[in-house]
């Protein structure tokens, strides 16, 4: 794998078409496809409660996690393609991310491929550390 700067995508799956039972199947759907990019190194699901906080006799509910939510951890020179996969996964919704990296966060909003060539070059830089244009970030 090549080094580079880390970082990590927030990811909130919601599709106002399909139904809950539907959405969630997309979801894990989804999970299994990133799980299986190489631009990707890991995905999380997010938990609602850290493992300090669950009781000693843990009901279904501490243990849920928040609604189709994930992070997807990245090696920064693998942004591009992660990206790409991910709006290419996704065509014809509006996807917002998170992108986390050096103890920052940035938050952009793509709902077309101009919107993703910007999100994109943004949040390289971001994960470099450079300025970042204001042109597009939402």
């Amino acid at each position: 794998m090549v080094s580079g700067p880390k970082a990590q995508l927030i990811v909130q799956f919601n599709d106002p078409v399909l139904d809950e039972e539907e959405c969630d199947r997309e979801y894990l759907r989804l999970i299994h496809e990133l799980k299986n990019n190489p631009a990707i190194d890991a995905i999380h699901r997010i938990p609602l409660a850290t493992r300090s906080e669950v009781p000693a006799q843990p009901s279904k509910s501490a243990l849920a996690f928040v609604k189709n939510l994930l992070t997807a951890e990245i090696n920064g020179d693998n942004l591009k393609p992660a990206i790409r996969s991910l709006y290419a996964r996704l065509v014809r919704k509006t996807i917002e991310l998170e992108v986390e990296a050096n103890g920052r966060r940035l938050k952009v909003t793509v709902s077309s491929q101009e919107d993703l060539e910007v999100a994109i070059q943004n949040a390289q830089r971001f994960v470099d550390q450079a300025p970042i244009s204001q042109e597009s970030v939402k």
